[in-house]
């Protein structure tokens, strides 16, 4: 059984992952945001996915929070989802850009999908998900790939190139979003 870290970014969700993931036959644990990289290697973590949590990008660089995501994330080989906020931080910390959304997202959203390889596979050209945002990601990194798209934001999900490290903008641990279980079942095969 895989174990995956759920770590904590103050995020309401972070027990709904977890949850999740024990449904689609994982082992999860709950770790804070701050827990540092050699901490998590030494519990033989198969995979790591952030939580998403209600601060802004601005208010965070440089801070505990972010320095230890920017940590893991640089230094770590573990395959990584981030959802939401810390979807937001992923972008920030490999040089894309987050702002404030020219239409922030709450609610049910329809995501398009353009690449469906890795976590996006098997859920067909379009998916209705569920969000809850007012900042977005608007350019991204040099070394990612743009894997879905909505309407109001033009980076629904994204993936580090070479990296098994993702991104998605909306909650796939909430029962609003249509095949979000199969998002996670597709992470985990890549752990």
């Amino acid at each position: 059984m895989k174990k995956i870290a759920v770590m904590n970014f103050s995020g309401q969700y972070n027990h709904l992952i977890s949850r999740r993931i024990k449904e689609i036959n994982g082992e999860s644990i709950l770790l804070s945001g701050k827990t540092p990289l050699e901490e998590i290697e030494k519990q033989d973590i198969a995979g790591i996915i952030l939580g998403g949590g209600p601060d802004s990008i601005p208010n965070i660089i440089g801070d505990e929070l972010y320095m230890n995501l920017k940590n893991i994330l640089i230094n770590s080989q573990i395959p990584i989802l981030g959802i939401c906020l810390t979807h937001q931080m992923i972008a920030s910390i490999f040089n894309g850009e987050v702002k404030k959304s020219q239409t922030p997202e709450y609610g049910p959203i329809e995501v398009i999908v353009e690449d469906d390889n890795d976590i996006l596979n098997g859920l067909g050209s379009k998916f209705q998900a569920w969000a809850s945002h007012t900042d977005e990601v608007v350019k991204i990194p040099n070394e990612a790939k743009i894997l879905a798209k909505s309407e109001n934001c033009k980076i629904e999900a994204l993936k580090i190139h070479n990296r098994n490290i993702f991104g998605v903008q909306f909650h796939p641990e909430v029962s609003h979003t249509q095949k979000g279980g199969t998002i996670f079942r597709n992470f985990l095969s890549l752990c």
